[in-house]
């Protein structure tokens, strides 16, 4: 079936990105799969510096200067919100 196929081809690919919550960095760009064809991407570069921002599980931090932001949206704030600066903004979706 292709279907199928297409599916085995992207868990061979890419085997973080095989099933729904998976994620992984390619160069700049965090993906996340949220869905069974739905993808999110976010940029990994700091707004404050652009250093690129380390992924820790439960959110993203600046290894330069300390900025975090939130990896999980919640009702008022969405994937990359600033948690914590001396950034200003969030991180690009």
């Amino acid at each position: 079936e292709l279907g199928q196929a297409v599916e085995l081809e992207r868990q061979v690919l890419n085997p973080d990105l095989g099933s729904v919550g998976g994620n992984t960095s390619i160069g700049n760009l965090f993906i996340s799969r949220t869905g069974d064809s739905k993808f999110l991407t976010l940029s990994l570069l700091c707004t404050h510096k652009k250093c690129t921002v380390d992924y820790t599980g439960s959110g993203f931090e600046c290894p330069c200067h300390g900025s975090t932001f939130l990896a999980v949206g919640t009702a008022t704030e969405c994937i990359g919100a600033l948690q914590r600066g001396p950034a200003k903004s969030s991180v690009q979706a």
